[in-house]
C-alpha cells in the first residue's frame, strides 16, 4: 500500500496529491468493503477452496499490473534514471534508510515538520483501530444490532470514509479559487471528531448512521497529511518516507488494539462508549498538532525563502 503511495506521490501534479491519494485509499477501502461482502457468499455457493483460489488470483492481479503498465505511466518523467528511481528506493535494502530519511536534518524547520505530520496521521490511524476493535462488540452487545445490520452499517461506514471524502475532495479540487490545505485538513478532523461524539451520545440508531456519515472527513484528513508530507521530501525520498509510515503503522496497530479491547473491557460496565470518546480525544490532539504545523510551516517557507535571496 505504502508503495503506492509513493509511486501516486511521484507521477502526479504536486497540487492534485490529495485528491489521487484520497482516492487510492478509497479504492483500498472499496476492495475491503467488496470483499467483506462478497466473501461470505461465494463460501456458502461455491466453496472455500474457490475462495481460496479467487483470493489467490485477486492477490496476483496487481503485480501483473503494475509489470505491464508502470514503465508506460512514467514516461512523461524527465529522463530514464528518475523514471525508474521509485523502485530503487522501495527496494527492501532501503528499509533501514526510512529512519534516516525522517530524522536527518532538512533546510529551514523541514525536519521537525515532518516529523509532527505523523503525529497528525496517528489520530485518525488510532481512532480508526479503536473503531474497527471495538465497534462490533458495541454495536451488538450494547446497543443490539444483528450481525446483518452490522454489516450493512459496515458498508455504509466504509463508503462514506473512502468514496465519499475522496468524491468531496474532487469537487472542491474543480473550483476556480483554490481551497488552502489547512482549511481542509481542520474541516476533516472535525467532522471525524464529530462522528465518535455523536456516536457516543445517546441518540441510537440515528446517532450510529448520522455518525457513520460524518466519516467523511476520515479521508479528507488523511489526503492532506500525505499530500504535506510528500510535499516535505524530495522525489528520490518518497518510497524511504512511506516505507517508514509502513513500519510504524505495523509496530502500532498491534499495540493500539490491545490497548482498546483493554479500555473497553475495563468501561463496559460504567460508560461503554468510552472508547468512542478516546477516538475522539486522540482526533483532537493531532488538530492541535495540525494547528501548530500551519503556523510552523509559514516559518518554514520564510526561512527557505530567506535562504534562496541569500544565496542569490
Amino acid at each position: 500500500m505504502m508503495a503506492g503511495f509513493s509511486y501516486v506521490a511521484l507521477v502526479t501534479p504536486p497540487d492534485k496529491h490529495p485528491v489521487y491519494m484520497a482516492f487510492f485509499e478509497a479504492t483500498i477501502l472499496v476492495g475491503v468493503l467488496l470483499g467483506n461482502t462478497l466473501n461470505a457468499a461465494i463460501v456458502d455457493t461455491l466453496g472455500l477452496d474457490v475462495m481460496a483460489y479467487i483470493s489467490a488470483g485477486a492477490s496476483i492481479l496487481p503485480n501483473l499490473i503494475i509489470i505491464f503498465s508502470v514503465s508506460s505511466n512514467t514516461k512523461h518523467l524527465k529522463t530514464s534514471e528518475e523514471k525508474w528511481r521509485w523502485k530503487e528506493i522501495l527496494g527492501w535494502r532501503n528499509l533501514l534508510s526510512a529512519f534516516h530519511c525522517i530524522l536527518k536534518k532538512r533546510p529551514g524547520k523541514g525536519r521537525i515538520l515532518l516529523i509532527l505530520t505523523f503525529l497528525m496521521y496517528a489520530g485518525s490511524f488510532i481512532s480508526s483501530i479503536g473503531f474497527s476493535t471495538t465497534s462490533f462488540l458495541y454495536f451488538t452487545k450494547e446497543k443490539g444490532m444483528t450481525v446483518t445490520l452490522y454489516s450493512s452499517f459496515l458498508i455504509y461506514e466504509e463508503a462514506m470514509k473512502g468514496l465519499g471524502g475522496s468524491f468531496i475532495l474532487l469537487a472542491i479540487s474543480m473550483c476556480k479559487k483554490p481551497v488552502d490545505y489547512f482549511h481542509l485538513l481542520i474541516t476533516g478532523y472535525v467532522f471525524d471528531i464529530s462522528a465518535f461524539i455523536i456516536m457516543s451520545l445517546p441518540f441510537y440508531p440515528v446517532g450510529a448512521w448520522i455518525g457513520g456519515a460524518m466519516f467523511v472527513g476520515h479521508t479528507i484528513a488523511r489526503a492532506q497529511v500525505r499530500a504535506l508530507q510528500a510535499q516535505l521530501c524530495g522525489r528520490d525520498e518518497l518510497g524511504k518516507m512511506f516505507a517508514f509510515d509502513s513500519i510504524y503503522q505495523v509496530i502500532v496497530n498491534n499495540a493500539v488494539s490491545i490497548g482498546y479491547r483493554a479500555v473497553y473491557s475495563a468501561t463496559l460496565e460504567v460508560w461503554p462508549e468510552c472508547s468512542f470518546s478516546l477516538c475522539a480525544l486522540v482526533l483532537l490532539m493531532s488538530m492541535v498538532v495540525a494547528v501548530f504545523v500551519s503556523f510552523l510551516k509559514q516559518r518554514h517557507e520564510l526561512l527557505l525563502k530567506d535562504d534562496s535571496n541569500n544565496s542569490t
